[in-house]
């Protein structure tokens, strides 16, 4: 396959590149060097097998969240069950790891899941905290929207009342009476 010619590396040098790469990205995370930190990302990236299905199958599931995200974004409703789902998936994401970590062979062909999650933060969840803060800045939105519409329905106090609407009150009122009587 394609990926396969880009990472021409055997089972075991990958491996090797794929700790050294998590090791790395560890390190300069802890030292904060934004320059080294995008090196290690990037050396990381080429340790990958990108062309695994279980990887494909992740980077089209945040796709779909992100794209649920923008197409429902006048749903208030849908857009806050989204924004449940995509932060449970958050809060899931250390245990998620541990149980990768034990479990890998089942899955992937190269240990990615270190005791730390690095690379499960990586590639799970940046994604989604990107589709989650693109959530919450849209029903922050929304919430202003009708916070302003309200305010501005509330400054302005009751539509005046026309001179057909009280002479229509009063035969009302006048009917009302005439039966009661």
């Amino acid at each position: 396959s394609f990926f396969r010619i880009l990472h021409p590396l055997t089972a075991h040098t990958r491996r090797l590149a794929l700790m050294e790469a998590l090791e790395e990205l560890r390190n300069f995370v802890a030292s904060e060097d934004l320059l080294h930190m995008l090196a290690s990302l990037r050396a990381l990236g080429n340790c990958v097998d990108w062309s695994e299905p279980w990887l494909f199958r992740l980077m089209c599931m945040h796709c779909l969240l992100l794209l649920l995200a923008v197409f429902t974004r006048t749903v208030y409703y849908c857009q806050l069950l989204l924004l449940l789902f995509v932060t449970s998936l958050l809060l899931s994401a250390a245990k998620l790891n541990r149980l990768l970590q034990l479990h890998w062979g089942k899955l992937a062909t190269q240990p990615y899941f270190d005791s730390q999650g690095i690379f499960v933060a990586v590639v799970f969840t940046v994604p989604l905290t990107v589709t989650a803060f693109i959530l919450l800045v849209n029903l922050l939105y929304s919430t202003l929207v009708l916070y302003a519409e309200a305010c501005s329905k509330w400054t302005k106090g009751p539509p005046p009342v026309t001179y057909n609407e009280t002479i229509r009150a009063s035969v009302v009122s006048t009917r009302g009476r005439e039966k009661v009587a």
